[in-house]
């Protein structure tokens, strides 16, 4: 439930939680309203644990794109005033992104395997040449392995269908965690890792590496480099890589132990 009141000196509203209304303000001309009505507030503002006593919200900055003729939230920066246990006050700064999806590239070509990395510019950390597997931020629709099937297809031209896809964080969890996070001290956001094991021929294989790939109306500038699998780990520094091959290790291995099990 949200209420929405002009002030001349902050934006300021409420969000309704266990019971209460919670103020929640943000400087004058900060699109509040559009940001708490965003799937990035409140998909985050859903998932809190209801054991957090939240005081008040402040919104310090909204960043929004247009698109197809629409205002899109896609990050939302807060300071939020927590009641501890022993009754202090703390002060919380998150930052809000929403969730995403990485796809662990494997091609199986003449017996060895192959991850596919996409190199590209990360402003953010300094580097030209940031080598990472196929990721992409969720649209807001909730379908993950969607997502992940349509980053394929635009970071590397392969186009497979969903139920191919083996989603390595809900097999690794049993459906407890909602993917991995990659920074919970002050990012909400969190990756679901999907798998996707496919057979090439060494034409194909060869077409893949040095590939320029990514959407051009979104500027992406990515190019495909393909890495022997068991090097992956030695090659990148890149959170959802590692993590992903760690987990395809452990799956791999249960797909191994599932096979030598005598059928009943």
């Amino acid at each position: 439930m949200l209420m929405y009141i002009k002030s001349t000196f902050m934006e300021q509203s409420t969000v309704y939680r266990a019971g209460r209304f919670i103020p929640i303000s943000a400087p004058p001309g900060t699109p509040l309203s559009l940001a708490t009505a965003s799937p990035v507030f409140t998909g985050w503002f859903e998932r809190i644990d209801s054991r957090f006593d939240i005081q008040s919200i402040v919104v310090q900055s909204v960043d929004v794109i247009q698109r197809g003729g629409a205002s899109h939230v896609i990050f939302v920066k807060l300071k939020a005033q927590i009641l501890e246990s022993d009754g202090h006050i703390s002060s919380k700064v998150v930052f809000l992104r929403g969730p995403a999806v990485g796809i662990l590239v494997i091609l199986v070509c003449e017996g060895r395997r192959y991850a596919v990395l996409a190199r590209q510019p990360r402003f953010a950390v300094g580097k030209l040449d940031s080598l990472e597997i196929p990721a992409g931020m969720l649209d807001g629709s909730g379908d993950f392995t969607g997502t992940a099937a349509r980053e394929l297809e635009e970071e590397v031209g392969l186009e497979i269908k969903v139920e191919d896809l083996v989603d390595l964080t809900a097999w690794a969890s049993n459906g407890a965690w909602p993917g991995m996070y990659p920074s919970a001290g002050g990012c909400d956001e969190f990756i679901r890792l999907f798998l996707c094991e496919k057979e090439v021929s060494m034409r194909e294989l060869a077409d893949l590496e040095g590939k320029l790939t990514g959407l051009a109306s979104e500027h992406e500038n990515i190019v495909l480099s393909l890495v022997v699998l068991e090097k992956l780990p030695f090659t990148t520094p890149d959170a959802k890589a590692l993590a992903a091959y760690c987990l395809y290790q452990e799956w791999a291995r249960e797909r191994e132990r599932e096979k030598t099990v005598p059928q009943s």
